[in-house]
């Protein structure tokens, strides 16, 4: 199965929006008492066939990056896993040591 991994566009921001708000009831989310808006954060899309299969976000600061969300709609092929090397390469390349 040939999933692409790719960086959210702009083109992708909408339905991140509506996506967030359906799953999570909210793009903000508050994670050890800071808040972030994961609809604007950078992140990493899955898809397959063209469609959306999985999403990242993610957020770097002081050489640490956090998965923020992730979410993964298509079972046993490795997304989410997928999803994470990407971020893993994502915070390698800035210099970071450590990610949670």
């Amino acid at each position: 199965m040939d999933i692409n991994i790719n960086p959210i566009n702009t083109k992708d921001r909408p339905w991140i929006v509506k996506l967030l708000t359906e799953n999570w009831f909210s793009s903000i989310v508050i994670s050890r008492g800071k808040r972030y808006d994961a609809s604007i954060l950078p992140g990493v899309v899955a898809k397959y066939q063209g469609s959306a299969v999985g999403l990242v976000t993610f957020h770097i600061e002081f050489h640490e990056c956090q998965i923020i969300t992730l979410d993964s709609w298509l079972e046993n092929f490795g997304v989410g896993s997928a999803l994470i090397n990407a971020v893993r390469l994502e915070a390698l390349i800035t210099g970071c040591s450590r990610m949670w």
